[in-house]
């Protein structure tokens, strides 16, 4: 690591450096050296300090976990799974009734900052109903159209209509089951 070599003498990079406690004991006197050079004595003092709480630090033993630790660990995890889980069911269920009363209270309270609330929340609803109507409305036309163009479509021409042989020629032809049918509805109506 030359990291403390290439730092210029002016900076405190030396701070994060010590702080890692990465450094050898050959980069920690090639840094000792160019501070003694360059630092006042309160960094230098700092700087000895800092590397008397690295060898503090480093001379403790690691913390050893409990014995159930890791059972724990998984228990606090599968609680906070199930508890997002029934969050989120909850979210889905009452979402839109939830995110409607939401906006309506933003509004309201944005428009009552304005002293304008009741008015232009009226005034609001009415064009907002005004035009869900005209939707509705050119829906319904668009639809009715739709269902016009349909029929002429199937509909045969006005001059064929006249033409009473042409109309028996287009009467349908009963199929053989559809005889059968007819045959005993007329059986059942006969004898009730």
């Amino acid at each position: 690591m030359n990291a403390p070599m290439n730092a210029p003498d002016h900076s405190n990079d030396w701070v994060d450096l010590v702080q890692a406690g990465r450094l050898s004991d050959a980069e920690i006197s090639a840094l000792r050296q160019r501070l003694q050079q360059s630092c006042t004595p309160g960094e230098l003092a700092e700087f000895e300090s800092e590397l008397a709480l690295n060898a503090a630090l480093g001379s403790r033993p690691l913390p050893k976990p409990s014995s159930n630790f890791n059972a724990r660990l998984w228990a606090e995890i599968d609680r906070l799974e199930q508890a997002d889980a029934r969050a989120n069911q909850a979210t889905h269920q009452g979402r839109t009734k939830f995110e409607v009363s939401f906006a309506f209270t933003f509004v309201w309270r944005w428009l009552s900052a304005f002293r304008a609330g009741p008015a232009v929340a009226l005034a609001t609803v009415l064009v907002a109903s005004g035009l869900g109507w005209s939707q509705f409305t050119t829906h319904r036309r668009t639809q009715l159209a739709s269902n016009v163009s349909e029929i002429t479509r199937t509909t045969p021409d006005v001059d064929v209509l006249r033409d009473f042989e042409s109309i028996r020629a287009m009467a349908v032809k009963p199929e053989p089951g559809d005889l059968a049918l007819i045959a005993a509805l007329e059986a059942t109506t006969a004898t009730h």
